[in-house]
């Protein structure tokens, strides 16, 4: 018996991986709900600048069919400096296959292949709390000697009632605001540079960071300027979620930049009027643990329900990590 062989895939495979998330992850998340997958959304996570560096791992079957999927999107990262990172995603198995055959794809997607290639390198993943999955990767990477390094954090709404609360107390500064253009990249890189050593910042180069922010679904790219100066941006996409029972469109806020709260208050309240243009539901925040309490107040955030793990796993130990400021795949 031939088990699925593991393969790299590209960009070009593109139409068959789309193919695979769109079955397997709407029957698996029909209730809670899932991305509707689409080419030009897995292009823009898969491609632009650093396509050469994210690992796209396939498993196929005689004859071909594609059973298993995992990605590893290259990140750029800083936590007490410069650290190469992978956010692990779209981890994916066909179930009408043989239990070994499932089992093997399992093992296979589940394997830190990004630390082999870059043993420098920090693979982040996230997961739903609670699940046993977290758990197994953290036992995986004890085995090995590895660091696994767990923090629990909670999606964002915007509340629109607590951001004109915040703007409407003394001292509130609104501030210019305007479409971000290619022209501001280069500050806003700037302003990312200035995280905390201890928050686990994305710190791309300009060219990776305008493929971001505007090659996305339907992007809102908004820059927020004082004296003519860019002090906050904010990059936004339309998010389609499939449900059992119907579909539901947000904008997913994964890039809120500066520390200025007037900007940043003056950034979400633009926002909301574009979700609501775009005939979204509300805008979502994914991780606000990268984010100081007064950029989450002057935000308008409010918690939901909905709980998740963000886990690092390293080769050798990366240091305290208090918040996270990257997106979330």
């Amino acid at each position: 018996m031939t088990l699925p062989r593991e393969t790299i895939l590209t960009v070009s495979d593109i139409p068959e991986i789309r193919g695979l998330l769109d079955e397997i992850w709407a029957a698996t998340y029909g209730d809670a709900g899932a991305p509707v997958f689409t080419d030009d959304y897995l292009e823009w996570l898969y491609g632009g600048p650093m396509r050469d560096r994210h690992l796209l791992i396939g498993y196929r079957a005689t004859g071909g069919r594609l059973v298993g999927f995992r990605a590893f999107l290259f990140r750029q990262c800083t936590l007490n400096g410069p650290r190469p990172a992978y956010i692990a995603t779209h981890a994916t198995v066909r179930q009408d296959m043989p239990r070994t055959d499932r089992l093997a794809v399992s093992s296979g997607i589940g394997r830190p292949l990004c630390l082999g290639l870059a043993p420098d390198a920090l693979l982040i993943s996230f997961y739903e709390a609670g699940k046993p999955l977290a758990r197994r990767r953290r036992t995986e990477a004890q085995g090995l000697g590895h660091s696994f390094v767990e923090q629990e954090f909670a999606q964002h709404l915007v509340n629109l009632r607590r951001l004109a609360a915040w703007a409407g107390q003394p001292g509130a500064e609104p501030c210019d605001l305007r479409p971000l253009c290619k022209a501001d990249i280069p500050a806003l890189v700037r302003l990312s540079a200035a995280a905390p050593p201890d928050v686990l910042a994305w710190t791309p180069d300009p060219h990776t960071l305008w493929h971001h922010v505007s090659g996305a679904a339907q992007p809102v790219a908004l820059a927020a300027l004082r004296g003519g100066d860019l002090v906050a941006g904010l990059a936004a996409y339309v998010m389609t979620a499939r449900r059992s029972d119907g579909d539901t469109r947000v904008l997913v806020c994964d890039r809120l930049i500066g520390d200025d709260p007037g900007a940043v208050n003056t950034l979400m309240r633009a926002a909301l009027d574009r979700a609501s243009a775009l005939a979204c539901r509300g805008v979502v925040v994914e991780n606000a643990t990268g984010l100081a309490p007064e950029i989450r107040a002057a935000a308008g955030l409010v918690q939901t329900s909905r709980r998740m793990l963000l886990t690092v796993w390293s080769v050798d130990a990366p240091g305290p990590i208090r918040g996270y400021a990257a997106d979330v795949k």
